[in-house]
């Protein structure tokens, strides 16, 4: 685990990513019920996301969350998180421009197995929290990265 750390500040990874990488090192190393050998994945995806990608993720993950707690279809909770995701971060002087790069930034973290693809009415795609986004949450506090990375 500590070569992949290694690994990973030396091929550039941002010192904030390295930061939530160092977190969940620590909770494996911590933690002999965990499984160690999922580091190399989780350092992996973590290591090459931008800073954007980051703040996107945190967001998203909270959104779902307090759309969850509404009690509402899955259908809703989708669309209620969605808009909220959108009016936060998309717009001048927010972390995107316009609806069509917050869902390429969205798209794009289908990579990491953060986010799944779903797709929508209309033939469109979006993308949702995959189940891996909350297993990252529950390992390093999102939102204060996220908030690192602005």
């Amino acid at each position: 685990m500590f070569v992949k750390f290694y690994q990973a500040m030396a091929q550039g990874a941002a010192f904030r990513n390295l930061r939530l990488i160092a977190k969940i090192l620590a909770h494996k190393a911590a933690n002999t019920t965990e499984r160690t050998d999922d580091f190399l994945m989780w350092a992996d995806s973590i290591a090459g996301l931008l800073p954007e990608e980051a703040v996107l993720l945190a967001a998203l993950h909270r959104h779902y969350a307090d759309a969850k707690l509404k009690k509402k279809e899955p259908d809703r909770i989708h669309n209620q998180a969605m808009t909220t995701l959108q009016g936060e971060l998309v717009g001048p002087r927010k972390t995107f421009a316009t609806k069509e790069q917050l869902e390429a930034t969205g798209t794009a973290l289908g990579r990491t197995g953060f986010v799944i693809l779903v797709s929508g009415w209309g033939g469109g795609m979006s993308f949702s929290p995959a189940p891996r986004l909350d297993q990252l949450a529950t390992l390093a506090s999102l939102d204060q990265w996220a908030d690192d990375q602005t």
